[in-house]
């Protein structure tokens, strides 16, 4: 976990000690524009699984992600209007796979932790979770995920 993602380092320190550390020839205004571009985009069905699935159940996220790239995810992908809940790394001050992060947003949606279930393509956020006793299930885009939502018979 890089402290840009936790909301521990200021973007401008951050940047310039990744421009520094990795000898870019960019200044900071520039990483910040690449660093938003990061954020990619969708998988192919990932909106309508979204929306289907929202409709039927509290979808909540949890996402690392630092105030470069969460306002893309958010609003220029238009992620936001899908989640009850939206948990970021970076404005909690703690990324996945920290044991606190899965903590704080069992507490926050006011469940037991064996009510969470748990999606993500990383293997150690998916270890996190079962550590701190969420069903989680390591998928790899929209597609996988919806078998395995309909698996659940979540769809």
């Amino acid at each position: 976990m890089y402290t840009g993602q936790s909301g521990r380092l200021p973007f401008q320190r951050f940047a310039s000690a990744v421009i520094r550390e990795f000898g870019l020839p960019i200044g900071v205004e520039e990483l910040r524009e690449e660093m938003h571009s990061w954020a990619g985009e969708l998988f192919d069905g990932a909106r309508e699984l979204l929306a289907e699935t929202s409709r039927k159940h509290r979808v909540a996220c949890l996402c690392n992600s630092n105030d470069i790239q969460w306002p893309r995810v958010r609003d220029e992908l238009a992620l936001g209007q899908w989640f009850s809940d939206q948990f970021v790394s970076h404005e909690l001050g703690l990324a996945k796979p920290q044991p606190e992060i899965y903590e704080r947003v069992t507490t926050a949606l006011g469940v037991t932790p064996s009510e969470v279930v748990f999606f993500d393509d990383s293997q150690p956020n998916v270890a996190g979770a079962i550590h701190a006793g969420w069903e989680p299930y390591q998928v790899q885009g929209a597609a996988e995920l919806r078998r395995e939502l309909s698996r659940l018979t979540f769809l």
